[in-house]
């Protein structure tokens, strides 16, 4: 793994964590967890599948992070 990507690695890891110790669900944030794979991402966001990927590939959306194999975004 290059420097950069075990920098990004690590930046992931830190907002994920920092995402998983901040205040449990509120009314506010509607119950929606610190991290959500693709579908649930849509739901949240209220846009397609394709649309979304669409905005990952601009780079409008940051690119998801791997746990346990599969993709999850920070909300």
């Amino acid at each position: 793994m290059s420097t950069t990507n075990f920098e990004e690695a690590m930046n992931h890891l830190a907002q994920f964590f920092a995402a998983l110790t901040a205040n449990s669900a509120t009314s506010s944030d509607g119950g929606w967890p610190p991290t959500m794979q693709r579908k649930r991402a849509c739901e949240y966001l209220d846009i397609g599948l394709t649309k979304f990927s669409e905005l990952v590939k601009a780079g409008e959306i940051p690119k998801p992070f791997p746990i346990g194999g599969r993709d999850h975004w920070l909300r």
